[in-house]
């Protein structure tokens, strides 16, 4: 037995195919078959069941699985803990699932996935860009050992909105990246421009709001905090992109609020702000940027959580996260 064996296994479970998990493991689905079967004799178990709708783990399989799933993530484990980064550089198979809402792409999750893929060039990355609420929508569904899903979640100022999380959230595990609040948005020739700061009161009853979202007009994680504020305010246009966003807002159309995570230095789109002026709000607009994955995360998924700088709690966080942060 080998642990690239029970490395094929896993991605063949989680594939439910042959083939497909070959392309990922970038070998020949008859190698791959092939290794199983060797595992398979070793053992002297049947591991899968193989049908034309596709293959599934038989009993013994499902055993040998839960023991494959500890002792790879172990192996991965102790790797780190000896600083063999060249090893576990070469030795990282696999396939990982990013779930990501667009804010991310367009702020720090590039320079991530990039530093991420240079070091294990071995783990293919699939990026399925979505936005929040069809995130959750897709990890209730469904969520495996390799997928990481990274969303936005507001807060009410008392506590998270359950909506904007996955429906079975209470068995998975969150990572908080940051909190974050929003900044109006207004044309730099604009009589509010001249202002530092500005009720939202003010501006939701005077102005339509251009909206960035990525998904349906009104899911965007920003809406219901502002409709605590007026619950029947005007949307003028609904954008999903940043590039379109920024000029209807310069060209008059309405007025836009935007996450904090786009005016950092790391944003790539930081520069296509620079048309507009950003103004500090009387009222506070809080969402957090979490990462949603599985209570056992695969070995690539535990190795992107890492790269993350630590989360240091504030005082007035939910409690949700204080709870669920792993």
């Amino acid at each position: 037995m080998r642990i690239e064996q029970l490395e094929y296994l896993l991605e063949i479970n989680r594939q439910s195919s042959m083939k497909a998990a070959a392309e990922i493991l970038h070998m020949t689905p008859q190698a791959l078959s092939s290794s199983i079967k060797s595992l398979e004799d070793e053992l002297s178990i049947k591991i899968f069941h193989r049908s034309n709708k596709g293959i599934s783990l038989t009993q013994d399989g499902k055993e040998t699985f839960q023991f494959a799933e500890l002792v790879v993530n172990h192996y991965y484990q102790l790797l780190q803990t000896l600083n063999r980064d060249e090893q576990l550089s070469n030795n990282l198979k696999g396939s990982l699932a990013l779930y990501v809402a667009p804010v991310f792409l367009e702020s720090i999750f590039p320079a991530y996935i990039t530093k991420f893929k240079g070091n294990y060039p071995n783990v293919t990355i699939e990026i399925i860009q979505r936005s929040t609420r069809n995130i959750c929508e897709a990890l209730s569904q469904t969520i495996t050992d390799n997928t990481l899903g990274a969303i936005i979640v507001p807060f009410d100022g008392n506590e998270i909105l359950y909506d904007y999380l996955p429906k079975n959230y209470p068995v998975l595990s969150f990572q908080i990246l940051n909190r974050n609040t929003y900044y109006a948005c207004v044309p730099n020739d604009s009589p509010l421009a001249r202002q530092k700061t500005i009720s939202i009161k003010k501006l939701l009853s005077s102005y339509p709001i251009v909206d960035y979202c990525a998904g349906n007009a009104g899911t965007a994680p920003l809406i219901p905090l502002l409709k605590a504020y007026m619950p029947n305010f005007q949307t003028s246009l609904v954008l999903s992109s940043i590039t379109v966003w920024a000029e209807a807002i310069q060209n008059h159309m309405g007025v836009g609020f935007i996450n904090s995570l786009f005016v950092k230095p790391d944003s790539i789109i930081a520069h296509q702000l620079e048309s507009l002026v950003l103004l500090q709000l009387k009222e506070p607009l809080i969402t957090y940027n979490c990462l949603v994955y599985t209570q056992t995360p695969s070995p690539a998924v535990s190795i992107f959580l890492e790269q993350f700088p630590k989360y240091l709690p504030q005082k007035n966080d939910p409690s949700f996260f204080k709870i669920n942060e792993k």
